[in-house]
């Protein structure tokens, strides 16, 4: 109960038990003329189709290639299982933070979490902005906040050996924060400096260029300090 989203309703099950109506499970192969013909060899004749495929929820930022540090793709970074410090960094990402990210759906409102990483994306923008330096969160923070989140998911009926849309095919949770949503909100607020990496552009020459951030019909090629797209307008 609970691994799958829940149906708070059984008002369509009559719908189902109509004369003209009929539940067809098998793999649709291929289109034809005026219809479609499903696995077992059947041809089913049909006036409209409608397509109920689903969405990528596991697939972040899909589909722009985010580009880090010495040439690393975040996508394969995430071949496993998308994950974010607080939701919003990783580490080799300079100046990169994001919204909605891993782990910060919630089953309440997600304005509450929306807000409390837009509050925090801006303190730390603005740093950046003020002090001309790129930072980007350390790799042992980000690992133990990882498997904290991994660790609280693991006891809820998300994780549980069922296909839904809040975890990858290998089982790791990507969605969900296994939490109250004040408490995340209050987590955003504490100070976590001492977390980053925080550098000047000489401290690292010839690096920065590598984060540049390119969409799907973009790219910007950006000098050093390589600033996300927005930063700027963040002072």
């Amino acid at each position: 109960m609970g691994c799958k989203r829940l149906l708070k309703s059984n008002d369509w099950y009559p719908a189902l038990a109509r004369d003209n109506v009929s539940i067809v499970t098998s793999k649709i192969e291929r289109l034809t003329e005026d219809g479609a013909v499903t696995a077992d060899g059947k041809h089913h004749r049909l006036d409209a189709i409608i397509f109920a495929t689903g969405f990528q929820a596991t697939r972040f930022l899909t589909p722009m290639k985010i580009v880090g540090l010495g040439g690393a793709v975040l996508a394969d970074r995430w071949r496993d299982g998308a994950q974010a410090y607080r939701g919003v960094a990783v580490p080799g990402f300079p100046n990169f933070f994001m919204m909605y990210g891993p782990n910060t759906n919630t089953h309440n409102s997600i304005v509450g979490m929306l807000e409390g990483q837009s509050e925090y994306i801006a303190k730390r923008a603005k740093r950046v902005v003020k002090n001309g330096t790129y930072e980007h969160v350390k790799e042992a923070p980000f690992r133990k906040y990882s498997d904290m989140v991994q660790s609280k998911v693991g006891k809820y009926a998300w994780s549980d050996d069922c296909g839904n849309w809040y975890k990858e095919i290998g089982g790791i949770v990507t969605n969900n924060w296994p939490d109250y949503a004040h408490r995340y909100r209050l987590m955003m607020l504490l100070n976590d400096n001492g977390n980053y990496n925080i550098n000047t552009p000489t401290e690292a020459p010839g690096t920065i260029a590598a984060a540049n951030i390119k969409a799907a019909h973009h790219t910007a090629a950006q000098p050093a300090p390589a600033m996300a797209p927005g930063l700027r307008e963040a002072r």
